[in-house]
């Protein structure tokens, strides 16, 4: 069941179903995001996933193309916890090297945006964008995150953020 749906694609949470799909992705684009991510690799590693795909810390979500339902990617919320009374996670993605460039992911985090704030109640995400990684850098920025510096207990990873109150702006906007 989608969780929202867009012009091109649609987010939804991973199932079994997805299994050798997500896996397919995983191994066609492993020197595309060699060293940026690391996701499952195996289907015992992908069930293990599956097990914690969507709880109090961590929550999973499949980019689907909308004509065929093909996997393009990955969205992650981690660390979901409350700081000061607000509710925030940091979000990761990885995308299938064979779509990369195309706009899918763009149209997708919008989406997620949407979802985190408005149903998971997030009062701001974190995106630690590693240095040198330009075209997510170009996308969080693309989305409405801001700029903030350089991330925690990171490696040169520059940090960008976005409130629940930008996103709302963002929304708005005509």
């Amino acid at each position: 069941m989608a969780l929202r749906r867009g012009g091109r694609v649609f987010i939804r949470y991973p199932t079994q179903k997805d299994s050798d799909a997500f896996l397919d992705v995983v191994h066609s684009s492993r020197t595309f995001y060699a060293g940026l991510v690391d996701p499952p690799a195996s289907a015992e590693a992908f069930a293990a996933y599956l097990g914690r795909s969507c709880g109090d810390e961590f929550c999973s979500i499949l980019v689907l193309r909308t004509a065929d339902e093909t996997l393009l990617g990955v969205y992650e919320l981690g660390a979901l916890a409350e700081d000061g009374g607000v509710l925030q996670a940091s979000i990761t993605c990885y995308v299938s090297a064979a779509y990369a460039g195309r706009g899918y992911m763009g149209e997708a985090l919008r989406l997620v945006l949407d979802f985190a704030f408005a149903d998971l109640g997030l009062g701001r995400l974190v995106a630690d964008v590693p240095e040198g990684n330009e075209q997510t850098e170009a996308l969080v920025h693309a989305c409405g995150f801001r700029r903030k510096g350089t991330g925690v207990n990171t490696y040169g990873d520059r940090r960008w953020a976005m409130s629940r109150a930008d996103w709302g702006r963002l929304v708005e906007a005509p």
